[in-house]
């Protein structure tokens, strides 16, 4: 039997899709692998990213939140190793999953993750440094390491970089929700530099969109509105 691999991780649009979209990308490596990943957790609320799941054929089983709950349902789905990945986890998660017999990866930003008890520990970000209190070299650090799905690999570019365009194209997008309502403070913040541009805004919702299409422009700038897509 193939090897099976668990990522327990949630999307929607209060919390975010980042930790779901980062699991993606790892699962189709390990898909590409041969081996086999179930999403243990919710993805809801976020059409295009339910499409992304949907599309890879991964199966998404509802997560409980207690740890010796959410052992057992690893257990019970035969996982061989799960990926945790989520601000709101329980940190006895890792400690649950390795009591059953469960190899554990902790996904981290900054600290947060560093409190699971895990094999090993992932930290994607621009200039990660060691957690505290975990072994150095359990730890994968830095852009080495960054999880980009195979979508946007794919775009990567062959040759040199073509010349900034004229006026500057600025592309604004604030996750896949963009929970916090970024878009709204941030676009005028570009407006207000007064300089000739072009800024691309993802807006993830309805209101949001209404906001920035209402901006008004200063000559040479131009506001153009998106919806959420998964190949920006």
């Amino acid at each position: 039997m193939p090897v099976h691999i668990a990522l327990r991780c949630d999307a929607s649009p209060r919390t975010g899709t980042g930790h779901v979209v980062r699991c993606l990308a790892l699962g189709d490596e390990l898909t590409s692998r041969g081996v086999r990943v179930t999403i243990l957790g919710e993805v809801t609320g976020v059409p295009w990213l339910t499409d992304q799941v949907e599309r890879r054929g991964l199966a998404v089983v509802a997560a409980p939140e207690d740890p010796d709950e959410l052992a057992a349902l690893a257990c019970e789905v035969e996982a061989d190793a799960v990926v945790l990945d989520g601000y709101h986890l329980d940190p006895g998660c890792g400690r649950a999953l390795h009591e059953a017999g469960i190899t554990v990866l902790s996904m981290l930003d900054d600290t947060f993750g560093s409190g699971q008890e895990a094999d090993l520990y992932l930290d994607q970000n621009f200039g990660a440094t060691p957690a505290p209190g975990v072994d150095r070299e359990r730890q994968l650090l830095g852009l080495d390491y960054s999880l980009f799905r195979d979508e946007v690999l794919r775009h990567r570019p062959t040759s040199a970089r073509r010349a900034p365009s004229d006026p500057p194209r600025v592309l604004a997008v604030f996750g896949g929700s963009d929970p916090y309502a970024a878009a709204p403070v941030v676009v005028p913040l570009l407006l207000a530099s007064g300089r000739p541009l072009h800024v691309v805004a993802v807006a993830a919702r309805a209101e949001i969109a209404e906001t920035l299409e209402a901006l008004p422009t200063a000559p040479g700038q131009r506001v153009e509105v998106v919806a959420p897509t998964p190949d920006l």
